[in-house]
């Protein structure tokens, strides 16, 4: 929820912007919240594989 309240608020933020203006590069906080948000992915993709081998066993 928190990751989907920083999102909202980084799309608020950027606006239209964030199609591709090169003007705008992306902040700091935008770019580890990016990171933030990979890592999270992967995670739960490695924790959805170990619950797909746990129920083969």
């Amino acid at each position: 929820r928190v990751a989907h309240k920083q999102a909202e608020s980084i799309r608020q933020q950027s606006g239209d912007d964030a199609l591709g203006d090169s003007d705008n590069l992306p902040t700091n906080a935008t770019i580890s919240f990016l990171i933030n948000e990979k890592m999270n992915a992967k995670f739960r993709g490695i924790l959805k594989e170990m619950q797909d081998i746990r129920s083969m066993l």
